[in-house]
This record gives C-alpha cells, structure tokens and sequence, in this order.
C-alpha cells in the first residue's frame, strides 16, 4: 500500500513485490536506475526478477486486467458497484476527450458505500486464465524477469493473485485504497508528458529498462498501446491486435498463456541452438 504502509510484503505465506512506494532498488538488475531519480518523480519502485539462468534474456511486462484475469476488474468493478455515470465518463475516454487516469479517478468515485469485505467478495467472483500461474511458474523458475504493467489498481491485483497463490511478481500499477468505506484512487505514478495521460505510464515502465536487455510486451487493448510503441516485440489479443494493426506495429497473435508459453519456450530454445525464431 502507500503512504504509510509497506510496498514490500510478506509474511510467512506471502511473498510477493507491489510497486506501491518507495522501496530499495540495489536488487533490480534490469532496470537502469531507482524510481526515485526519474524525472518529475513518485517512486513508482520494483525489484524484477534476477537474471535468466536460462540465457534467454527478455525482460517481459504484461498487462493485467484482460490478460492476466478474464474479466476486465476495473469495468466489472463498476459494472456492480458504481452509480451509471461511469459508463458517459468511460465514453469520454472512449472518444479520446479525456486521458485514463482524469477517467478512472472519476469512475472511482461513482463507487458508493464499500468495504474491505465487499472487496474480497468482488475478487472472488473473477478469474484468471488458468495457464497463466503454470506461465508464472515457468519464468520463475527459469529466472526470466517479469513484471505485471497494469493502468489498473494494485488493491485488486493483488487480491487476485494471493487468491490464487502465485506470488514473487512485481507490480507496476496505480493505487486503490480504502477511507470510511470509501475508495479512493490515487496516481503516485502519473507523469504530465504522458501521451496517454494515463494513471501508470506503462512507456515510462519500459524505458527504465536495461540497454541492450530485449522487452516483451503481452496485452490486450487500447492502454497497452504506449508500452507496445517501446517494446521489441508484441504478444496482443484482443482489441490491441487492431490498435496495432492500425499503427503498423509488428505483434505476434495469442489466445491465452498456454499459446504465450509456447512462444517463450520457442525463444528458448532459439537461442540455444543460435537460430532466430520468425515473427
């Protein structure tokens, strides 16, 4: 959580990163500097994973909400819970009036009354893809860095993921938290030279990248945008595949983390026998 809470949490059947504060970034091999020394500055923190033992060395960023889980949890966040004007402001979005963060803070706010059980009532009713925690598994163990990039809330994605017990990912997000059974959003990771005007510049996420260490980016809609401008290579489904159709963006077709675990192993195994893979 932020402000006076830890980013960093654990327990003895917890372990897992939220990029959520200010936090210690000495372990971060693959990201150039702390958070703290980027321009305009909130620490927006993270420690990726250490480096692949594998030799197959991406640093792979995926969006959450639509990807990771089935159901976009923001929208069904407000679809259950928020009074009907956030479906005009979400058209404002939609017609590019206004940016993402000015739209989530609003919709946010169109939540009435709601407590910490409510929440978990809510995370309860999602899913996830069901291969995604073998996918998380794998890069895992295999030491490849990954990281989850979501203009989405940590609150929630955190949620979900001690449900279903994967833990250890980093989590680049914006932040949800609870005051007198209210929720409140808040952008410690906004930045104003933002060309989506987004909560979390995912862009921004990508850039502090190491040089010379290739990006992967899996998604699937409209926020993924800005990261797929800057990453190497696209895994894209859904209404990203025609975002970056339009913009000549080159991506690789997936349905779900069993079709994104057959690329990556297929990488995998490209490099060790030195033979590029065709996109």
């Amino acid at each position: 959580m932020r402000g006076s809470s830890p980013a960093w949490m654990r327990s003895s059947f917890m372990y897992f990163i939220v990029i959520s504060g200010s936090t210690d970034y000495s372990l971060c091999p693959f990201m150039t500097s702390t958070w703290n020394e980027l321009p305009g500055g909130a620490a927006e923190g993270g420690c990726p994973a250490l480096p692949s033992q594998s030799g197959f060395l991406p640093a792979i960023y995926c969006d959450f909400d639509g990807t990771i889980t089935v159901e976009d949890a923001v929208d069904q966040l407000l679809a259950e819970h928020a009074s009907p004007e956030w479906r005009a402001i979400e058209q404002l979005w939609d017609d590019g009036l206004i940016g993402s963060r000015e739209c989530l803070e609003r919709q946010i706010a169109c939540v009435g009354h709601f407590t910490p059980s409510a929440m978990t009532a809510f995370v309860n009713g999602l899913h996830i893809d069901p291969s995604f925690g073998r996918f998380a598994r794998h890069v895992q163990l295999r030491r490849i860095p990954f990281s989850i990039v979501s203009d989405g809330f940590d609150l929630i994605i955190r949620s979900v993921l001690e449900k279903h017990e994967i833990r250890g990912i980093p989590v680049f997000s914006n932040h949800l938290a609870f005051s007198q059974n209210r929720l409140i959003a808040t952008f410690p990771s906004s930045h104003p030279d933002c060309r989506s005007q987004a909560g979390l510049c995912k862009c921004r996420v990508l850039s502090r990248t190491v040089a010379d260490t290739r990006t992967l980016y899996i998604g699937d809609g409209r926020s993924d945008l800005c990261a797929c401008r800057n990453a190497d290579t696209v895994l894209a489904k859904g209404h990203l595949i025609e975002c970056c159709r339009r913009e000549g963006i080159p991506f690789v077709p997936f349905e779900d983390f069993d079709d994104v675990m057959d690329y990556v192993l297929a990488q995998e195994m490209a490099h060790a026998s030195r033979e590029p893979i065709a996109v």
